[in-house]
């Protein structure tokens, strides 16, 4: 049905033509703030999920993003484009085990949902006791496009997240849920 779900490494070589207007031009940009200039420098991974016009997609898509070890950092960017009259739903999960040196994870979620496009998107986060998590979250709307957001945040040492949603189109709406909970 013409549907790609890939990594973003490879979108970004093979599929460039997509992401072009798409990919830290009007959703996360450098310019927001010196984490999202950090992310626009040295992001690394991700995921790329493209949904053509009309195309309703049933089952859900996951993906997961893990950080193996301590002292290090990773840069994940999910980008997500559901042209219009499309339909998809999409889980995506961080996680870590606690290990007793610090980490950081700064990450991306860009959603660009066209319209009369309806996207349901899950979040989830349990990094480890010792994870710096910081991240910028960011959803365009058109014209009575529909998204449903939860998000859920139950791990890391401290977790910073730049989270905005623009209702760009006349009808667009959202409805977003969050829970977070500090282990510390």
């Amino acid at each position: 049905q013409g549907v790609i779900f890939t990594d973003l490494d490879t979108a970004v070589r093979e599929r460039p033509e997509l992401l072009r207007d798409y990919f830290m031009t009007r959703g996360v940009t450098p310019a927001l703030g010196k984490f999202e200039a950090q992310h626009g420098a040295l992001w690394g991974g991700g995921v790329f999920l493209y949904v053509p016009s009309g195309v309703s997609v049933e089952l859900p898509f996951r993906a997961g993003i893990w950080q193996a070890s301590a002292h290090a950092a990773i840069f994940p960017h999910t980008l997500i484009i559901a042209e219009p009259g499309s339909s998809v739903k999409y889980i995506e999960a961080y996680g870590s085990e606690t290990q007793p040196d610090a980490a950081l994870s700064n990450h991306a979620i860009e959603l660009f949902v066209k319209q009369d496009a309806r996207l349901t998107f899950v979040t989830l986060q349990d990094y480890g006791r010792h994870t710096y998590s910081l991240g910028a979250q960011h959803a365009l709307l058109d014209r009575d496009a529909e998204l449903q957001w939860i998000i859920g945040t139950l791990g890391s040492k401290l977790t910073k997240t730049h989270h905005e949603l623009f209702l760009e189109g006349p009808g667009a709406s959202s409805r977003e849920r969050a829970i977070a909970l500090d282990a510390n």
